[in-house]
C-alpha cells in the first residue's frame, strides 16, 4: 500500500506524524482544563443534598423516596413516602403493591393483607380508600370451626357470596 503523503522517507514521515499527533494532543489537554466542569461530588454528597432538597409533591418522586428509603433499611420512612405516593395517586395498584411488600418484609403481615385488601375494594368497588374499613381478628386454629365458622359462615349462610370448599363438622373419614 502506498501512503497519500509520500517522500520517500518513512521515518521522517513517522517522526512528522508523531510530533503532530502529540502537539494535538498536547492542545486538547490545555483545552481540557479550561471551561471544565468540577469532578463529580462524592455520592454521600449527593444523597445528602437530596434529602435537604425540598419535597415535591409529585407520586413519582414519593415512590422513588420510599423504594429508596426501603434500601436503606429506613422502613418508617419508606411507608411514609408510600403512604404520600399513595394519597397523590389512589388508583395505583403498584403503589399499594409495593406498601404491601413493605409490610410484609417488615413482619407486619395484617397491614400487608388491609392493604391489599383495600387496594382491591378500591379498584373493583370505585369507591375511595377512606370508605374502606378492614379488621382482622386473630382466632385461634383450634377455635375456629365454633367461633368463626358456624356463626359466621353456617348462621350467615345466605349472605355468603363466595362459600368456603370444607366444613370441619363434616366427617372426614
Amino acid at each position: 500500500m502506498q501512503a497519500i503523503y509520500s517522500t520517500g522517507k518513512p521515518k521522517t514521515n513517522l517522526l512528522w506524524t508523531g510530533i503532530l499527533l502529540l502537539l494535538g494532543l498536547a492542545g486538547c489537554a490545555s483545552k481540557a482544563h479550561v471551561g471544565a466542569s468540577p469532578p463529580p461530588a462524592p455520592p454521600e454528597e449527593v444523597v445528602q443534598k437530596a434529602k435537604e432538597a425540598p419535597k415535591v409533591e409529585n407520586p413519582y418522586y414519593n415512590f422513588l423516596q420510599g423504594y429508596m428509603d426501603g434500601l436503606d433499611g429506613e422502613t418508617d420512612a419508606a411507608i411514609e413516602a408510600y403512604r404520600k405516593a399513595i394519597a397523590q395517586d389512589p388508583s395505583s395498584s403498584y403503589l399499594h403493591l409495593c406498601l404491601a411488600r413493605l409490610y410484609l418484609k417488615t413482619n407486619q403481615p395484617k397491614e400487608a393483607l388491609a392493604e391489599a385488601i383495600t387496594r382491591e375494594v378500591v379498584t373493583v368497588a370505585g369507591c375511595a380508600e377512606s370508605s374502606v374499613s378492614v379488621a382482622i381478628e386473630e382466632v385461634a386454629p383450634e377455635d375456629w370451626a365454633e367461633a368463626v365458622y358456624r356463626p359466621d359462615i353456617l348462621g350467615k349462610e345466605n349472605n355468603l357470596v363466595r362459600k368456603p370448599g370444607y366444613n370441619p363438622f363434616v366427617d372426614k373419614s
